[in-house]
């Protein structure tokens, strides 16, 4: 029975432990696995074109890369269009995050008080007698951080103005900072690395759009065990559905953004001042984007124009 046990402990650890390296190891290998796994839906969205293209009469190559010259031509279209947005955005982005950090600061400012009357509520009245008998009635004297020891306030004349020899002037000498290799480094990956990412995507899902047969026969003989017809008509079934799901969901995200962006187009026109809402192709856009978060990406979406106008 103790045998059986101990046995049992050792599988169990043995679980955990490899459990923990799996998680490792997909930790380390993300920069590749991201990648190969949004390449994988992309060809999942792009593989109904296809077999329709190749339905029409066009080869497995020439319908891949017309599918994907169509899709790159519509996405350069898009980003032109809403480009002079973001332009725009960018150079008032120290505007709003100047208003933003203001806002967030009262808000906090505005908690802590809450959390003071509460405090101050929990306190009982023989707390509070307590309290006053063991002060003795005697208020704590108003020192103030700002004077010196003369009783100067600090700000004005007696403190390190250079009003006199005992007062000398700070001056803090700067060094001369040039060219940072390791700030252009870092601006550099910053810009190289979503481009690298999506460069990887795109090749990842044109070789499995390429080479989808060969793909779905190799995993048909991995996990087949010798159900080959069965197995290929579940794998065929399992990706026309999620094919069939992605593609509505893409063109959900995209009704919701439109009418995202229709609906501040018409609260910029009838309660604005100046008669139109501010960047509103950008927040149309962001918002669709965050729709693909489950739960949360509506809510997300909605609160992205409080930043223009709370």
């Amino acid at each position: 029975m103790r045998t059986s046990e101990a046995h049992e402990a050792i599988a169990r650890g043995l679980q955990i432990a490899g459990l923990l390296v799996f998680v490792v190891g997909l930790y380390l290998a993300r920069d590749i696995l991201i990648p190969i796994a949004l390449g994988i839906l992309v060809a999942f969205v792009l593989n109904p074109f296809v077999g329709r293209l190749q339905r029409w009469g066009l080869s497995n190559t020439t319908a891949v890369l017309t599918t994907a010259s169509l899709v790159f031509i519509l996405v350069g279209v898009f980003i032109t269009s809403i480009g002079s947005s973001v332009s725009g955005l960018s150079d008032e982005l120290p505007k709003y995050r100047t208003e933003m950090k203001k806002k967030v600061e009262d808000a906090r400012s505005l908690m802590g008080k809450l959390g003071k009357r509460f405090q101050d509520l929990s306190i009982s009245d023989s707390e509070l007698d307590a309290s006053k008998s063991a002060s003795g009635g005697s208020e704590p004297q108003d020192a103030d951080p700002e004077r010196d020891d003369d009783g100067k306030n600090g700000h004005g004349k007696g403190k390190n103005d250079g009003s006199s020899p005992t007062n000398p002037l700070f001056v803090v000498q700067k060094e001369n900072v040039g060219l940072n290799l390791q700030s252009w480094a870092g601006s550099a990956a910053a810009l190289l690395g979503p481009i690298g990412t999506a460069g990887l995507v795109i090749v990842f899902a044109l070789f499995a759009l390429l080479y989808r047969d060969d793909l779905r026969d190799r995993v048909v003989s991995v996990i087949a065990r010798g159900n080959y017809v069965v197995t290929t008509e579940a794998l065929n079934e399992a990706s026309h559905r999620i094919g069939k799901f992605l593609i509505a969901q893409l063109l959900l995200n995209c009704t919701y953004g439109v009418t995202f962006a229709l609906a501040l187009m018409a609260i910029g026109y009838f309660f604005t001042d100046q008669g139109w809402f501010p960047y509103v192709a950008v927040l149309g856009t962001m918002a669709g984007l965050v729709r693909f978060i489950p739960y949360v990406g509506p809510l997300i979406g909605a609160g992205l124009p409080l930043a223009w106008t709370a």
